[in-house]
C-alpha cells in the first residue's frame, strides 16, 4: 500500500481513492504509459489538489502538445516541486510537447532532465510564467536559446548539469543584468564541457548572496567572476574592486575536474567553513589575507599549488584531509610549520616511511583522530617515545 501511494505505475489512478483524502492529494512519481506499465498522461487531469512533489517520467512517450496539455499541470496550484524527465536516450525530434507541460505560476522548484529538443519550453525560455521559482535544475538539455535565468528574480538555487550550449554564465548572458539574482544562494555547474567563464561585470554585488559553489567536470572553465571591461573602469583593477569581498557569504566550496580554473583573490571572509578543491592547477588558493582564512575543514587532492605555509594561515582549521600531495606533505623547506588547531587528520595515497611520517606528525601536536588510507609499505614509528607515542592527544587511529 505504501509503495502505491508514493509511486503509482499500475492500474488506474482511481485507486488513489482507497487511501483517504490526505493521501489522495499526494503523488510523488508518475510514469507515462510504457507497454503495460504506467498511465496515460491525461489521467492527471482531474487530480487538481495534488500537492508537494510530482515527478513525471517517460515523457518521451508523449508525442503531441495536445496530449501534454491534457495533464492540466497549470491547474495544480498546490504543487511545490515539479520534475519533468525524459528517457536517458535523447531523441532530437522537434516537438512542442514541453510547451504543453506548463506548471502553475506559483511553482517553487522545477527540474527538467534529458529533453532532447533544441527549443526549450516557451513558459521558461521565452514568456516566463514561473516567476516565483526558488530552485531551477536543468540537466541534459541543449536548447539553442539561452534560458533567461536573470529574469527569475526569486531564484535561490541554480543547478546546471550536462548542458553543452552554455559557454558563459553571468552578466550579459541569459538575460542577466546588474539587478539579477538578489536571492541566489547556491550555484552548481556539473559536466559542462563548453562553459568558459562566470562573468560578474563591474559590480560584485550581483552574486553577493551566494553561499555555496559546486563546480565539477568543467574542463574549460577558467575563471569565477571574470570582470567585463567597462567605459568607467580601466583594464587594471580599481581600488573599489580590490577591496571588495567577492563572495562575502560563501560557506561551502567544492571544485573538482576543473584544471584550467583560477580562483579569484578574495579578501577575508568569516563565513567559509568547508572547502574541497581537487586537482586544481591554475592560480593560488591561499593568500596572505586569503578568502579561506576562517575555514574549519578542507580536503586537498593532487598537487594543488598549496603549501603547508598557506594552510597554516587558516587559524580556525580543525580538520584536514590530504590525498596524494607528497611534495607538499614532506617539504623540507617548511620545517617550522606547526598546526596547533588541527584535531582531525587524514592522509591517503602517499608513500610513507617511518622517518617522513614522524616528521610530518610533529606538525600536528593536537590531533585526536588520525586516519591513514592506501599508503603502501607503511612503517609506523613507535620506538623511543617518537612518532605516534608522542601524540599525547591522540584518541583514535585508523589504518
Amino acid at each position: 500500500m505504501e509503495t502505491l501511494k508514493r509511486k503509482i505505475d499500475i492500474g488506474n489512478l482511481q485507486t488513489l481513492m482507497f487511501f483517504g483524502e490526505e493521501n489522495r492529494s499526494r503523488l510523488e512519481e508518475f510514469h507515462v504509459k510504457k507497454e503495460r506499465i504506467g498511465f496515460e498522461l491525461s489521467e492527471l487531469r482531474n487530480l487538481k489538489e495534488l500537492r508537494g512533489e510530482l515527478k513525471i517520467c517517460n515523457l518521451e512517450k508523449v508525442t503531441t502538445r495536445e496530449e501534454a496539455e491534457g495533464a492540466k499541470l497549470n491547474w495544480k496550484r498546490n504543487l511545490k516541486t515539479l520534475m519533468l524527465v525524459w528517457g536517458p536516450v535523447q531523441r532530437t525530434i522537434e516537438s512542442d510537447v514541453p510547451d504543453g507541460l506548463e506548471p502553475p505560476s506559483n511553482l517553487k522548484e522545477l527540474v527538467i532532465k534529458n529533453h532532447g529538443g533544441s527549443i526549450g519550453p516557451s513558459w521558461l525560455c521565452r514568456e516566463i510564467c514561473v516567476n516565483n521559482l526558488r530552485s531551477l535544475h536543468l540537466e541534459g538539455v541543449s536548447w539553442g536559446t539561452p534560458t533567461p535565468f536573470g529574469q527569475l528574480m526569486q531564484l535561490e538555487e541554480l543547478t546546471l548539469i550536462k548542458i553543452a550550449s552554455i559557454h558563459k554564465f553571468g552578466l550579459g548572458f541569459g538575460g542577466v543584468t546588474e539587478k539579477s539574482f538578489p536571492h541566489l544562494k547556491k550555484v552548481e555547474f556539473v559536466d559542462m564541457p563548453e562553459l568558459l567563464e562566470w562573468v560578474r561585470g563591474v559590480h560584485c554585488h550581483l552574486f553577493s548572496k551566494v553561499a555555496s559553489i559546486w563546480c565539477e567536470k568543467c574542463p574549460n572553465l577558467s575563471m569565477l567572476l571574470l570582470q567585463l571591461p567597462s567605459s568607467d573602469c580601466s583594464a587594471a583593477p580599481c581600488a573599489q574592486d580590490i577591496n571588495t569581498t567577492w563572495f562575502p557569504n560563501l560557506c561551502d566550496l567544492y571544485i573538482a575536474g576543473c584544471p584550467k580554473l583560477s580562483l579569484p583573490p578574495m579578501p577575508h571572509t568569516s563565513t567559509l567553513t568547508s572547502a574541497k578543491v581537487f586537482g586544481q592547477t591554475g592560480g593560488m588558493l591561499f593568500e596572505k589575507r586569503g578568502w579561506m582564512y576562517m575555514a574549519t575543514a578542507i580536503t586537498i587532492k593532487d598537487p594543488p599549488h598549496v603549501s603547508l605555509t598557506d594552510l597554516q594561515k587558516m587559524s580556525s582549521l580543525t580538520e584536514l584531509v590530504v590525498k596524494g600531495c607528497e611534495c607538499m606533505l614532506f617539504s623540507e623547506v617548511e620545517e617550522g610549520v606547526i598546526f596547533r588547531s588541527v584535531q582531525k587528520l587524514s592522509i591517503s595515497d602517499c608513500r610513507l616511511t617511518g622517518n617522513s611520517l614522524r616528521k610530518f606528525l610533529n606538525r600536528f601536536p593536537a590531533i585526536t583522530k588520525f586516519k591513514i588510507l592506501c599508503c603502501k609499505n607503511l612503517v609506523l614509528p613507535v620506538e623511543d617515545g617518537e612518532g605516534l607515542q608522542d601524540l599525547s592527544s591522540l584518541q583514535k587511529l585508523k589504518i
